[in-house]
């Protein structure tokens, strides 16, 4: 497997392959056992052998089946089955198989374990398939939302369901709890260093939010300035329409100043032109009554 689906030659690899084959083994076999308590009688199960098994393996199995220990194991099975709290809605496909159908088309991202935990315990018709499933994802959720609170805006929503769901629901031995078997548990190391991550992005952040304000500073500043200097110009043309008013009325006061000056003018030279005109009338006709008397 190892050499046909080129996967890194690491132990866990190695230990997830091992697990994957023994799930498969105990799928098969329980179809086995489907098969062996369709018959009443240890004679009918033999003769009734099914077709994907050799005469020699299916006698072994039909003595396991019958066994005391099969029967105990059996019964202590479905008792743990009973009290387990929180069911998946995945069947029997892996939820390796289901986050890797549900990855991002563009990025090739999967989704974080909050969207993955809705993905494998919500029904088709919506609802949770039990309460607690509900209360783990309300837990993560308010665990998610105080840390986006402190964090502010720009979190990696992903990393900070991930590092939440770890934590609410806890590693079991060799696997994360609703992440499958393939799904390695984070070390002390590595919850550190997303620990880290999210202090490193929260200082990220902050930087960003210190540089926001920054600018909006200056950007007050320079609205201020572009604020005063439009009064200013209010000011100033208001300043200039009033006194072109002002030089509007003065000039039109002096043209009507010198109109009636021109008028009164012109009205006494005609008066005296008129005036001089009789004098030297009666001028000429004296003049001419003298040389007639002559």
């Amino acid at each position: 497997m190892l050499d046909t689906f080129q996967l890194p030659d690491i132990q866990h690899n190695r230990d997830t392959i091992l697990q994957t084959a023994k799930n498969l083994y105990r799928y098969r076999r329980s179809r086995l056992h489907d098969h062996f308590k369709k018959f009443a009688t240890k004679e009918l199960r033999l003769q009734n052998m099914p077709s994907q098994v050799n005469e020699a393996e299916w006698k072994f199995l039909v003595e396991y089946f019958i066994s005391d220990d099969f029967k105990k194991m059996s019964e202590r099975n479905k008792s743990n089955k009973a009290k387990q709290e929180v069911n998946h809605i995945c069947g029997r496909k892996s939820f390796q198989a289901v986050s890797f159908e549900a990855r991002d088309t563009n990025t090739g991202k999967e989704p974080n374990s909050q969207k993955f935990w809705e993905m494998t315990h919500v029904n088709s018709n919506g609802h949770w398939v039990n309460d607690a499933s509900a209360e783990v994802n309300d837990k993560v959720k308010e665990v998610v939302a105080e840390q986006i609170q402190e964090i502010e805006e720009g979190a990696d929503v992903d990393l900070i369901a991930n590092a939440a769901f770890m934590h609410i629901m806890r590693e079991k031995a060799g696997y994360v709890r609703g992440q499958g078997s393939g799904v390695k548990p984070a070390s002390r190391r590595s919850r550190d260093e997303i620990q880290e991550q999210l202090e490193a992005q929260q200082k990220e952040i902050e930087e960003e939010r210190r540089k926001r304000e920054s600018l909006e500073s200056k950007l007050m500043e320079v609205k201020y300035q572009l604020e005063e200097e439009r009064r200013s110009r209010e000011v100033m043309e208001t300043r200039i329409v009033r006194e072109q008013k002002l030089l509007k009325e003065g000039v039109m006061a002096l043209v009507s100043h010198i109109m009636d000056f021109l008028l009164q003018f012109s009205t006494s030279l005609i008066t005296q032109l008129v005036q001089t005109r009789h004098v030297l009338q009666v001028l000429w006709i004296k003049t001419r009554m003298i040389k007639h008397c002559c």
